[in-house]
């Protein structure tokens, strides 16, 4: 920064050409002008980091989601599974109502 503060000098009647001072002034213009486009820059790849990665958390969330409910239709499908199987093996519904497994019970 002092080095801009330097620039800021030379604008003044220290330099006595004017076709030097204003050469100066579009190289310091230029020079703040890639100084604002690099932080520029660096705010927009840190905004496309911080999106792409809200992206992917929501991608993992929604799976996380969609896990969670084959989980659940899993083990209702077990129980049932279990449930058919008793009444193929006692022959009556009454049989497998006596023996019917809950899906606490079967998690547990």
């Amino acid at each position: 920064m002092l080095f801009f503060t330097y620039f800021i000098f030379l604008f003044t009647d220290f330099v006595v050409d004017i076709k030097i001072r204003y050469k100066l002034g579009f190289w310091f213009i230029c020079l703040i002008g890639f100084i604002f486009l690099f932080n520029l820059s660096l705010i927009s790849a840190s905004m496309y980091n911080d999106a792409l990665f809200d992206n992917k958390k929501n991608k993992a969330v929604e799976a996380w989601k969609n896990f969670e409910e084959l989980k659940v239709k899993m083990a209702e499908f077990l129980v049932n599974e279990a449930n058919q199987k008793a009444v193929r093996m006692y022959g009556t519904e009454r049989a497998a109502k006596k023996n019917k497994l809950t899906i606490d019970q079967q998690t547990d």
